[in-house]
């Protein structure tokens, strides 16, 4: 399938960095946050656009550079958890808005978020977005339009399902 130029740059790289990534997410021990809003657990997640952040890894640096890309975040869905079905961003929340206050935007931004799961899930870990159902194969990139389309997330196993998310602008860029 054909993307924007911007999608395809950054699914590129993490086509090529694959096994170097899914390395690095699997060994690093990550400082995560929790955040609550519209799920029934907390789920896990490790920002990496907030300002002044050391970054050690040099594929995550790239994505980072590239001036089209408005989110990057690791996120751990924890065993049982279920996100509410939602339509990103959720600018009512305040507790999920704290994972978007570095980026400030005049009006609503075009973007697709690309998945880039860790680890395998299984038929019990899976999204529905659009009303149909998805799972994931480790380093298998996906890509949705999270912020058009109302997605939910399950994960009713006993294991965490680790995700690499990056969210890539595809109209023009307005920011304040």
């Amino acid at each position: 399938m054909k993307y924007d130029f911007r999608i395809n740059s950054v699914l590129d790289l993490l086509k090529v960095q694959k096994e170097s990534l899914i390395q690095y997410f699997t060994n690093k021990e990550f400082d995560l946050t929790s955040f609550s809003a519209h799920t029934n657990k907390e789920i896990l997640f490790y920002d990496f656009m907030i300002p002044g952040l050391k970054i050690d890894n040099e594929t995550i640096k790239q994505i980072l550079s590239y001036d089209y890309v408005t989110s990057i975040n690791y996120t751990v869905f924890v065993p049982g958890v279920h996100l509410y079905k939602h339509i990103d961003p959720c600018p009512a929340d305040e507790n999920y808005q704290m994972m978007y206050l570095h980026k400030k935007f005049i009006g609503d931004p075009d973007y697709r978020r690309i998945h880039f799961p860790i680890n395998d899930s299984t038929e019990n870990c899976f999204m529905i977005f659009d009303n149909q159902k998805y799972s994931w194969k480790r380093g298998e990139t996906q890509i949705f339009h999270v912020n058009k389309h109302a997605h939910e997330v399950f994960n009713q196993t006993e294991h965490r399902f680790h995700l690499l998310m990056v969210d890539v602008l595809v109209g023009k860029r307005a920011s304040i």
